[in-house]
């Protein structure tokens, strides 16, 4: 079992944490055959708003290894919120625009990502974050991270990818980033995320995508 975040700690959050989820981490069709089924097992699984659903995740993928199966509450969040391959989400560019004024830096974060394929899979982004006023970050790294999970025998989940593209600069204005990755497996469900850190001399934030 993991307790730390695997991808992206070596800067070091702090502060502010801005969430705002992208069209690509809303509630998709369940891989479960019957969605509702588990609705008075898992009653926590429920209804919940776009920011819950990506905490819960980021809790999930942090948890778990690779490979690492998990059942129960877990795999039922998972399997229900996850994005299933069929949908036609799986082939479309989710664009996002988000601005963010902390510590006397205001910077914009905006671009698009990305998911598609079949048992050999593409992801990434072609992001951009601008400061637009205040003072010049001295540090900023964007990241696009996407996991994606298999079903494992009866109620059951396994991460069978987990991975991220990334790009830092230092004391720059801009950065940008087109960037992608493959993997391949038998995925289910999967789910993707893109957000910027953002140092200053004042402190850190993060916008999310």
């Amino acid at each position: 079992m993991k307790t730390t975040r695997k991808q992206g700690n070596k800067f070091l959050r702090t502060v502010v944490s801005i969430v705002v989820v992208l069209a690509f981490a809303v509630p998709a069709t369940s891989a479960f055959a019957d969605s509702t089924s588990n609705d008075a097992l898992y009653p926590e699984n429920i209804g919940l708003t776009q920011q819950e659903v990506k905490a819960r995740f980021d809790t999930i993928n942090s948890t778990y290894e690779a490979d690492e199966p998990f059942y129960g509450s877990d795999a039922d969040f998972v399997l229900r919120y996850g994005i299933n391959p069929n949908t036609p989400q799986l082939f479309a560019a989710s664009s996002f625009s988000k601005t963010v004024t902390q510590f006397g830096t205001t910077v914009n974060y905006s671009g698009t990502i990305f998911h598609n394929g079949t048992f050999s899979y593409t992801y990434g982004g072609n992001v951009t974050a601008q400061r637009t006023a205040g003072l010049t970050p001295q540090y900023m790294i964007a990241y696009v991270h996407c996991t994606a999970y298999g079903v494992l025998g009866s109620g059951g989940a396994i991460i069978i990818h987990d991975g991220t593209v990334s790009h830092a600069v230092n004391n720059a204005n801009t950065l940008s980033m087109n960037k992608s990755r493959d993997y391949a497996g038998v995925m289910v469900v999967f789910y993707l995320s893109t957000y910027c850190d953002v140092t200053t001399s004042q402190g850190g934030f993060t916008i999310a995508g």
